[in-house]
């Protein structure tokens, strides 16, 4: 093996891997093609870090605590979750510095007997195989540092909490007798209240996902991070999953770097009129979402009605529709999706389930998708959309180039992003049709921006828009 003793000795590894072709790409050509690797199929990856986000109070806690039962649980009592099979089982640790031992106990006991309808004994049995670390009820004996799993001492890093926690799982799994008698997940709940660190301070999120991911892979596990959406955050009534994954608080790494990340929010109830800011276009469909759970008795108001739904994942065969779920008086949910009516539910990619979309999208269909990128990127380039700020087009233009740089690049979670080329003429000295700077015209042309200068600014009806990429939003 070859070796530089002048070269440091992480240097020296990877040039002795490099050269004895342990880095070669040779072996895919061995592969064989395989579905993704789910604990719980289009939901939750086996190994891996996700993300489940919503406002407070939408009952993001007590839907995890609801999976990690499910997950502990033998096969035989919960075959699946949600309607998702689940494949294996195995002990769940949930990380909770918001909530007492005595309200988590309360909440899984209700969920084992109650959701689940165990008996006696087998819901005794899935409990035992949860664990759980109550930092709040902690006595000062048992836990004496900070919560935060992560820290800033030398560069940001895994804390001695985290480094505790590691060390119980490694030790737990090292002792147990059979697969399903080890720790298989971690829910952390929550992001806020327990990272360490701000939400939007990127090289934080960067150094703490690549840990948590690094350290799946290395102890086969997943962990599933409890986020939240700004209270000033707001949906769009006229698609309102075009836009769930800006809806995260903090920078754009919440999304992209896990594996998956799933909303949590409440349904969206019936609306009298269009809202203004959010195109005031009288033929935009007003989502109603929790229309067809009402229609068929399952809830009494619309408030009952909680969506769960992933907005983003790095698989190709997440599954990608609408979970209707109705709140019970326990707290407690039900999953009433498979009970609704077919020809009646609202999916993901269209809220009004007559319209049926037939392949690909059209010319126009895209050059619309690409002009409500175009003005979700300029919403978050003026840090909200108000009025008067001022945006140019070469700005805007590198934004869009910059978002192509790959999975993790800057706005790379706008899809629309994709049907803009970038800024350019015809023949005739006109804007190519598509480009930049044709969608800056279009928006000025639908009132959207103003000239001000040699740039751009939003004009006073674009004050209160936040965040929207809807083809609704902009249509003439």
């Amino acid at each position: 093996m070859y070796e530089d003793p002048n070269q440091d000795w992480s240097l020296q590894r990877w040039v002795a891997a490099g050269l004895d072709g342990r880095w070669s790409a040779a072996e895919a050509m061995n592969a064989t093609e395989r579905d993704n690797d789910y604990l719980i199929k289009g939901m939750l990856p086996r190994k891996g870090t996700s993300v489940w986000f919503g406002a407070g109070s939408t009952g993001k806690t007590q839907l995890l605590l609801w999976m990690a039962a499910a997950i502990a649980a033998r096969r035989k009592h919960v075959p699946d979750w949600l309607g998702h099979p689940i494949d294996g089982s195995g002990h769940v640790l949930v990380l909770s510095a918001e909530d007492t031992d005595k309200q988590i106990f309360m909440r899984l006991r209700g969920i084992a007997k109650d959701v689940i309808g165990l008996d006696e004994q087998d819901a005794r049995d899935t409990c035992a195989r949860i664990h759980v670390m109550p930092f709040i009820s902690m006595s000062e004996r048992e836990f004496d540092q900070p919560n935060g799993l992560f820290s800033f001492e030398k560069g940001w890093g895994p804390s001695e909490t985290m480094d505790a926690i590691r060390d119980f799982i490694e030790g737990w799994n090292a002792k147990a007798k059979d697969d399903d008698d080890k720790i298989v997940g971690v829910i952390m709940d929550s992001a806020t209240s327990m990272a360490g660190f701000e939400a939007t301070v990127s090289e934080a999120v960067t150094n703490f996902f690549f840990y948590l991911n690094r350290m799946c892979e290395a102890l086969d596990l997943f962990w599933v991070i409890i986020g939240h959406t700004p209270k000033t955050q707001k949906i769009n009534p006229d698609d309102p999953d075009a836009d769930a994954a800006a809806r995260l608080r903090g920078v754009a790494l919440w999304t992209t770097a896990p594996r998956t990340t799933v909303e949590v929010r409440q349904a969206l109830g019936p609306r009298s009129q269009p809202k203004r800011g959010f195109g005031g276009n009288s033929k935009a469909r007003q989502a109603f979402e929790a229309k067809p759970v009402l229609d068929a008795g399952l809830a009494e108001k619309p408030s009952d009605v909680v969506i769960v739904r992933v907005a983003k994942s790095n698989y190709y065969d997440a599954h990608r529709e609408k979970h209707f779920l109705v709140r019970l008086p326990t707290g407690a949910f039900e999953d009433v999706t498979d009970r609704l009516p077919k020809d009646n539910l609202p999916t993901a990619d269209n809220e009004d389930a007559t319209e049926e979309k037939a392949g690909a999208p059209t010319i126009d269909e895209k050059h619309e998708q690409g002009t409500a990128a175009v003005w979700e990127l300029i919403v978050r380039l003026t840090d909200g959309g108000a009025a008067g700020s001022k945006v140019s087009g070469s700005l805007v233009s590198g934004a869009v180039k910059a978002s192509r740089s790959g999975a993790n690049g800057p706005h790379s979670d706008i899809q629309g992003l994709k049907h803009v080329i970038q800024a350019g003429t015809d023949k005739n000295g006109q804007p190519r049709e598509g480009a930049v700077n044709w969608h800056l015209l279009r928006l000025r042309d639908r009132g959207r921006l103003v000239h001000s200068g040699k740039a751009y600014a939003i004009a006073d009806e674009g004050a209160v828009v936040s965040n929207v990429a809807s083809t609704a939003v902009l249509a003439a």
